[in-house]
């Protein structure tokens, strides 16, 4: 069974590619929301499909918006907007359940954030090149008509289409409601200008951010609304001198906000400035395809490592831990890990700019404690 862990590492090359494709979901029509099963697979309509990263400059006072009527219709939208920031989970059938199966659901308990869960699927989808069934000769989900149904108040279900009008009931749930749309798009336009303000700036302060964001949300008529920077959880403390200084509201992946509807909150936490995060999305998703797909030594991974750095102010650090029991990284990565090859973890940008953490795998090295996601600082070493 794999752990957090696990899903933490296999996640990182996920989020680099999620992150070119912010500019993808936000272009897609809201007409997507709830049913694109009359749809020809996209083979056949040659549409192309570009992932770009958006990067608007605007100011604040040129995005706040005029709040009168939006308040009063919060209460009408609740439900809706509690289902359009709830969950999506992404089957990879015409049917399946909630929990997580390689056969059936590609992801779960992924947040919308408003985007429409058609879209934010097929995207994933597209990123790990799911099929049908599982099945390695079948069909692209990705390619696919999907259809979108609610399977509680605050979940969605994204499903291959059977083209059976009354497919949603046929799983014992419902069409998405008529508001969904509407309480979909005041989440984007939220998540929108939010991603603006925090683009316009390399680098903006916690203190900064945290004070736009709630301007933000009053004008939105997200009253009562709070921005919270949680404590960091004792097991994922980062090394001493790591994660960076500047605010930030991503999520992960990195296309979506830490928003909870629920609750009513808009989670905070630090990161290293914008430029050096973009390298470093790049980088991680270079070296993670790169060594599990083939076999390195502690001294090839390396070298392959501060090449992959040299045109960056970062100079790296190096751990090297086992995975821990009950860990597996799946596929040709476990396979490589068992022959004793070293393998590329993640990286962790210093606070100030000029270095970074880079952990490595190696089946000879000595487990972290269970629970435990980083060394602590001392174990890193040029």
């Amino acid at each position: 069974m794999s752990s957090a862990l696990d899903e933490f590492e296999r996640s990182l090359v996920a989020a680099s590619r999620a992150l070119h494709a912010r500019e993808q979901m936000s272009a897609l029509t809201q007409t997507e929301a709830t049913t694109d099963a009359g749809r020809p697979p996209a083979s056949r309509r040659g549409m192309k499909r570009r992932f770009g990263p958006r990067r608007l400059m605007l100011s604040l006072a040129g995005l706040v918006a005029v709040a009168s009527g939006v308040a009063a219709a919060s209460s009408l939208l609740s439900p809706s907007q509690r289902l359009a920031d709830g969950r999506v989970n992404c089957f990879m059938a015409t049917h399946g359940t909630g929990a997580l199966d390689s056969r059936t659901l590609a992801v779960g308990d992924a947040r919308p954030n408003g985007q429409p869960p058609i879209s934010l699927c097929r995207v994933w989808y597209r990123i790990n090149r799911y099929r049908l069934n599982g099945s390695p000769t079948g069909a692209k989900v990705a390619n696919l008509p999907l259809i979108a149904c609610q399977e509680n108040a605050t979940t969605v279900g994204v499903y291959v289409a059977t083209g059976q009008p009354d497919q949603c009931r046929r799983l014992d749930e419902k069409p998405l409601p008529a508001t969904y749309a509407r309480a979909a798009a005041r989440l984007r336009d939220l998540q929108d200008t939010l991603f603006r303000i925090q683009d316009e700036q390399d680098c903006i302060s916690v203190a900064t951010l945290a004070r736009d964001t709630r301007t933000v949300l009053a004008s939105q008529g997200f009253s009562g609304w709070r921005v919270i920077t949680p404590p960091p959880d004792p097991g994922n403390a980062l090394p001493a001198g790591t994660g960076g200084t500047c605010g930030t509201l991503n999520g992960n992946p990195t296309t979506s906000l830490n928003i909870d509807t629920q609750r009513q909150l808009l989670t905070m936490s630090v990161a290293p400035p914008r430029s050096i995060s973009r390298t470093l999305n790049h980088i991680e998703y270079v070296l993670g395809t790169t060594t599990h797909q083939r076999c390195f030594t502690a001294t090839s991974v390396r070298a392959l490592v501060r090449q992959e750095f040299a045109s960056t102010p970062l100079r790296p650090r190096f751990a090297t831990v086992a995975q821990q029991q009950g860990v597996t990284f799946g596929g040709q990565s476990q396979r490589l890990y068992e022959q004793g090859c070293v393998g590329f973890a993640f990286a962790i940008p210093g606070n100030n700019d000029r270095f970074v953490d880079v952990l490595l795998n190696a089946r000879n090295a000595v487990q972290l404690p269970t629970g435990q996601f980083y060394p602590p600082a001392s174990s890193f070493h040029p």
